[in-house]
Order: structure tokens, then sequence, then C-alpha cells
């Protein structure tokens, strides 16, 4: 991860990957774990607007760690954002209020597709083997 870091525009407290898993030219997953000072919990449990941001991170995070496999000289992302998503789903207010303090959301991706500089990709993330979040984004990335 530390490799990683200098490669996207994310800086803490807004990095939230804790883990890259697995990462190809067209799939990846990762691990985030629900830290305690981690702005992705609130009082009414997980958020589903973290879940879409942890989706998105897993693109970046991992598909840098790719791209650093192929050619260590790889340029960092100047920006990078989520510029749409679609098809939604989120878990009920009930299962996402059960992501407590500790836990580790495990996240993936796939179905990746580039057009010029917006990336379309499919993600999900699952707490435990449930899927929480899934939805088809719109990442725009610019070197």
């Amino acid at each position: 991860m530390k490799d990683i870091l200098p490669l996207v525009p994310h800086r803490p407290p807004m990095v939230w990957v804790d883990e890259l898993i697995s990462f190809s030219a067209t799939e990846g997953s990762c691990r985030v774990h629900m830290h305690k000072e981690g702005l992705f919990l609130g009082p009414e449990g997980l958020r589903a607007s973290s879940c879409l941001e942890f989706i998105a991170q897993a693109y970046g995070f991992c598909s840098m760690a790719h791209k650093r496999t192929q050619d260590p000289a790889t340029k960092p992302f100047k920006r990078a954002f989520l510029a749409s998503f679609k098809d939604a789903r989120f878990a009920s207010d009930q299962r996402m209020r059960e992501v407590k303090v500790g836990d580790d959301i495990i996240v993936k991706y796939w179905g990746v597709r580039h057009l010029g500089s917006i990336t379309v990709i499919s993600g999900e993330a699952r707490h435990r083997d449930d899927v929480i979040c899934s939805a088809q984004m719109k990442i725009f990335t610019e070197r």
C-alpha cells in the first residue's frame, strides 16, 4: 500500500483501503477495516455513500498497483473522482447498522472498460458473506 499511495490523489484520513488482496487489468479486490476513527461510520451505522467510495477506491488502488507491476515508472493520477453510478443497491438500514468498529469489508470490482479518461466498472462491498452494496460506476482519472 505504501508504494501505491503516492500514485493516487487520496490522502489520510480519506484513504480507506487497508489491504490489496488481488489485482489484474480487469478486476481487483481489497479489504477496508472499520477503524473507530474512520469517517465511514456514523450513529446510523455504515453510510451507504461510504460503500460507493470503497468501490471507487478499490479500483484506484488496485488499478495503480497493477500498472506499477507492469511499468515501475507509472505516473500518478493528477485527479480522480467518482463521476457517476447507476444500479446502486444497498443492504437494509438494519443490516448497515450491524457493521461495527473492528469489522472488515471486502470490496471487489470487475468488468473494466476504458472510455478515454472515464473508466466503467461494476463492484460490490461485502460484510461477512452478505453483499451490502453493489453498483456500476464511471470513474474519471487524469494523469
